[in-house]
C-alpha cells in the first residue's frame, strides 16, 4: 500500500552570498526532477514505472522510496505520489541524553517547524566564512512525514546547506538510489571473521611514539577550530562547515600534514572531489607488499554550527577524529613495520549533511575493504564519568565491533567499553555497500555533549579530554595493524 501522499511543497530559498574574498565558486546546476513514491514493501505494481529505488532505514523498519523521471508518462499518470528534485535526504531523530538542552514540543514538530523557516546564513564576510554563491530557487520538497523520520528531497545545491534547516537533534543521511534492474532487497551483511588478537610489542611500541604527544593533538585541534593561529601559507579559516571556503583551505592544510607524515613509507595523498557544492574529500593510502585489499580509517574533516551557521569550530565533531588521524598518519609514517595490506587513511566531508562525501565514496569504491573503522566525536567526557569508548547498536558490522572491542582491552584496558543509540556517521555509507565496518565514539549511552552541532563547539571548555581521544586513537590503530598484518622492516 502506498504511505506516502501528496503534501504541500516547502519552499526554502538555497543560499545566495558573495563575497570580495571568494576563492572557491560552485557554478550553477540545473536539477533534474523525479517523481517519488515510498512503499514498505519491495514487491508492488509500481515497479513497472519506477527506474531507481533506495532503501530507507529509521526507527521504524526499512521502507523502499521508489522514484522516476517526471517526464515519463506513468509517473505523470500517478496521483499517490510527490514530484521533488534529485536528491533525497533521511530526516531522523538523534539519540541526544535528556536535558542535555532544553527541547519543547516532538522531534517531528520542532524537525517540520525548522523545516519552514527561510534564513539566511550568518556570514563572516571579513574572514572568508563565506558559502558557495548559490542559485536563488526553489530547492526542497517534503516527500514523507512521520514520527520516525522525514524525507525531504532537495537541488543539489540545496544539499549542501541542508543543515541551516534542521534542528541539533536531528541526523541527515543521503540516499543513494539504484538501479531497479541491479537493486537486492537481501538485508543481510557480511560478517568475516578476524583472527583473535594477541598483545604485540612492536605495536605496543609504536602506540607510545610521540606520534601520540598530547600537546601536538591539542595544537592540531586548535589549529582545526581556529583557537590558534592557522598556517599563514594557507589562509585562515573559522569553520569547516563543507559549503565554506574555509572547509577548502583546512583541507589543504590536512593534506600537507599528511604528505609529510607518510612520506616515509610512500604514502600519497589526493582531493577526491564529489560536487562542486562541498568540500572534496581527501583520501591518503600507504601501500603494502602484500594483497590488495585495503583497511579504512576515517573521520569527517567537516563540521556543523548552531542551525548550520559557518561559525562551527567542530572541535569535538569532528575535530576529535580529524586530530586522531593526523596522529594515526605519524605514527605509521614513523613506524618501523611493513605492512602485508594497504591501509587507507580518509577524511570525509559532507558528513553533517548526510553522509554525502563517504556515500559518494563508498559507492564507487571497487577494491576489496578488510575492515572500516570511523572515528568520530571521541574527546568529550561529562565531569565525573570514566574514559569510555563506545560503539554503535545498529548499522554496523558486529565482528568488526568485536575485534576492535578486544584490541582494546590488550592495549588501553582503563577505557569503559559499551554501546551507543547515536546514529550515524560514515561507517554507515560503507556498512550499506556490504563493506565490513565501525564507528567508535566517545560515550556510552546517548550523547551528552552540550556543544553538539553548536557553535560554542571548541576545544577550550569543560569536559573536552585530549586524554580521552588520545585512548582511542590508540586503539584504531592497533585494529588497523592487526587487520592489515605487518612485519618487522
Amino acid at each position: 500500500m502506498i504511505e506516502l501522499k501528496r503534501t504541500a511543497t516547502v519552499l526554502l530559498g538555497a543560499l545566495a552570498l558573495a563575497s570580495t574574498t571568494a576563492v572557491f565558486a560552485a557554478p550553477a546546476s540545473t536539477s533534474q526532477e523525479w517523481t517519488y513514491w515510498l512503499l514498505s514493501s519491495s514487491t508492488s505494481s509500481l515497479h513497472s514505472c519506477a527506474s531507481e529505488v533506495a532503501k530507507v532505514r529509521d526507527a521504524s523498519g526499512l521502507t523502499y522510496l521508489y522514484r522516476a523521471s517526471s517526464h515519463a508518462s506513468c509517473a505523470q499518470s500517478l496521483t499517490t505520489a510527490t514530484v521533488g528534485p534529485e536528491e533525497a535526504v533521511l530526516f531522523k531523530p538523534e539519540a541526544v541524553e535528556d536535558g542535555t538542552r532544553g527541547l519543547e514540543g516532538s522531534w517531528k514538530m520542532r524537525a517540520l517547524e525548522a523545516l519552514s523557516i527561510t534564513q539566511s546564513s550568518p556570514v563572516e564576510e571579513d574572514a572568508g566564512q563565506v558559502a558557495f554563491h548559490l542559485p536563488t530557487s526553489p530547492s526542497m520538497q517534503l516527500l514523507s512525514a512521520h514520527g520516525a523520520s522525514l524525507v525531504v528531497a532537495v537541488t543539489p545545491s540545496a544539499l549542501a546547506t541542508i543543515d541551516h534547516h534542521t534542528t541539533f537533534d536531528t541526523r541527515l543521511q543521503r540516499l543513494v538510489f539504484q538501479p531497479l534492474s541491479s537493486f537486492s532487497t537481501l538485508t543481510d551483511k557480511p560478517e568475516p571473521k578476524y583472527n583473535k588478537p594477541k598483545h604485540n610489542s612492536h605495536v605496543a611500541s609504536i602506540l607510545s611514539s610521540s606520534a601520540f604527544n598530547a600537546s601536538r593533538i591539542e595544537s592540531d585541534l586548535r589549529i582545526l577550530t581556529g583557537e590558534s593561529a592557522q598556517p599563514s601559507e594557507i589562509g585562515e579559516w573559522h569553520s569547516r562547515h563543507s559549503a565554506t571556503y574555509g572547509a577548502r583551505l583546512a583541507g589543504r592544510w590536512l593534506k600537507s600534514q599528511m604528505e609529510a607524515s607518510l612520506s616515509a613509507v610512500n604514502g600519497s595523498c589526493e582531493f577526491w572531489s564529489y560536487s562542486p557544492f562541498f568540500a572534496p574529500n581527501i583520501v591518503c593510502s600507504v601501500p603494502a607488499s602484500g594483497e590488495e585489499e585495503w583497511v579504512v580509517v576515517s573521520a569527517h574533516y567537516d563540521s556543523r554550527g548552531t542551525f548550520g551557521s559557518t561559525t562551527a569550530p567542530g572541535g569535538d565533531d569532528d575535530g576529535s577524529g580529524t586530530s586522531a588521524l593526523l596522529a594515526i598518519a605519524r605514527a605509521l609514517g614513523s613506524s618501523p613495520l611493513a605492512l602485508r595490506s594497504p591501509v587507507r587513511l580518509i577524511f570525509f566531508s559532507g558528513e553533517e549533511q548526510g553522509l554525502v562525501g563517504s556515500s559518494h565514496y563508498a559507492s564507487a569504491l571497487k577494491e576489496k575493504v578488510k575492515l572500516a573503522i570511523q572515528m568520530d566525536m571521541l574527546a568529550y567526557r561529562h565531569p565525573g564519568e570514566p574514559l569510555q569508548l563506545a560503539f554503535p547498536d545498529k548499522f554496523v558490522t558486529q565482528s568488526a565491533t568485536d575485534l576492535v572491542r578486544q584490541v582494546a582491552e590488550l592495549y588501553v584496558p582503563e577505557l569503559e567499553q559499551g554501546y551507543t543509540p547515536a546514529c550515524c556517521s560514515d561507517h554507515q555509507s560503507f556498512w550499506e555497500n556490504n563493506f565490513p565496518a565501525t564507528w567508535v565514539f566517545e560515550r556510552n549511552g546517548p550523547i551528552k555533549d552540550p556543544m553538539y552541532h553548536n557553535s560554542g563547539d571548541v576545544v577550550d571548555r569543560d569536559g573536552y579530554s585530549v586524554e580521552q581521544l588520545r585512548a582511542i586513537a590508540k586503539v584504531v590503530l592497533a585494529s588497523a595493524l592487526h587487520v592489515a598484518g605487518f612485519d618487522k622492516a
